[in-house]
């Protein structure tokens, strides 16, 4: 997630393609180079990790009514990251490392997330194993809510699953190719109209891997880094947004692609409109994401986004109960829900740092592939070691 030589979606570094048409001032573009490449990508992840911190926060929905929005495309924007890699790359990490390297930060924080869920709830630990195991199975938003009040794991065996089927993607030439697009075109219109029994359990997020697949397909063959998009059709695509998000809100249920409330065949227009927005927002990001203040606003949170992503739920947990007492049965405000958005990145970015700036730990909690696992007992037992003398 942090080095860029990783496959996932919080680091991605290829910059060996094309894009549209004229740049802004030079002054505000950082030059085209892999290490801009890198920059622009973080400044993109931290842009959407706010978001997600954002959507996440129940009192910013409250106050502001923004979350509607957010909910849109913010954690989706993630998932496209790894369709810019060239697609003979999507095959590069074996499927073992790929399970390890988000199965187990997974495992670790569903046990966390349910032993503080239980003893919250004022149950039996007897029933840990049992939510663990049924969590790991089950994979979906509604389970990992019910068992450890922390839905946002879901995007974790969905990875795996997007993951996974790129590599068996790559393979895929000629009329196999052909086939296999049409596979993910035909699920990514035809998935919303799962049952909503078959909801709970989606093993390795199978059906947001579904409706993802074809978009990001899509992305991946627009997608021209090294020319940019001129300002005038960035403006009109952003005006555009407007009537798309509007419709959308405005004809069905919001969003949430973790929760699976995502548009029907029944509802062609909406299927559009929801890609359509994800087309837009994602180009018009990266766009925005060369200018150097961007990146130097945004790059840090970027580095860090996989770590904030898991580390931010249970800090802004704390602090709106926190923030709840002070209030003292007053009305929520504005200020204090941008008072509890800050602190929880003010929080959770040196957490982030922290276990960043400990290979140890950070191997343990979120190693790279399976020999970097395998390696961890004996990295803690250097650091140990060294700190004894």
């Amino acid at each position: 997630m942090n080095d860029p030589a990783q496959d996932n979606p919080f680091s991605v570094n290829d910059a060996s393609v094309a894009g549209f048409g004229s740049a802004p001032p030079a002054a505000l573009i950082t030059p085209l180079s892999s290490e801009s490449q890198a920059a622009r990508f973080n400044a993109f992840k931290g842009l959407f990790i706010v978001l997600v911190v954002m959507g996440h926060n129940p009192l910013i929905g409250q106050t502001l009514g923004v979350n509607g929005v957010i909910y849109l495309f913010h954690v989706a924007m993630f998932l496209y990251l790894p369709f810019l890699r060239p697609r003979e790359k999507w095959d590069k990490t074996s499927a073992i490392d790929i399970i390890v390297r988000y199965g187990w930060p997974l495992l670790i924080f569903l046990i966390l997330f349910v032993i503080y869920f239980t003893v919250t709830s004022g149950k039996s630990l007897s029933g840990v194993p049992v939510a663990v195991v049924w969590g790991l199975f089950a994979s979906s938003a509604r389970v990992f809510d019910q068992v450890a009040g922390a839905q946002l794991l879901w995007f974790l065996p969905a990875l795996i699953g997007l993951r996974l089927a790129m590599k068996g993607f790559a393979h895929l030439r000629g009329g196999w190719l052909l086939t296999g697009i049409s596979l993910a075109l035909v699920s990514h219109v035809t998935v919303g109209l799962l049952p909503y029994s078959w909801q709970t359990s989606t093993p390795l997020g199978w059906p947001v891997v579904a409706f993802i697949f074809f978009p990001g397909l899509v992305i991946h063959a627009l997608w021209r880094p090294q020319r940019r998009m001129p300002w005038p059709v960035i403006v009109i695509a952003i005006l555009g947004l407007i009537p798309l998000v509007w419709y959308y809100l405005a004809t069905g249920l919001a969003f949430n692609i973790g929760y699976l409330a995502i548009p029907s065949p029944t509802q062609p227009l909406r299927i559009l409109s929801i890609d359509l927005i994800h087309l837009i927002v994602f180009f018009c990001a990266m766009e925005g994401c060369r200018l150097v203040w961007a990146q130097r606003l945004l790059g840090r949170l970027g580095r860090l986004s996989f770590e904030i992503y898991l580390l931010h739920q249970p800090v802004s947990i704390i602090l709106r109960a926190v923030v709840a007492r002070l209030r003292n049965g007053e009305p929520i405000t504005v200020s204090y829900a941008l008072l509890t958005l800050a602190t929880t990145l003010a929080v959770t970015l040196p957490l982030a740092m922290l276990i960043h700036a400990l290979p140890p730990l950070r191997q343990g909690i979120f190693p790279v592939g399976l020999d970097a696992l395998r390696r961890w007992p004996r990295s803690l037992g250097r650091m140990w070691g060294s700190g004894k003398t």
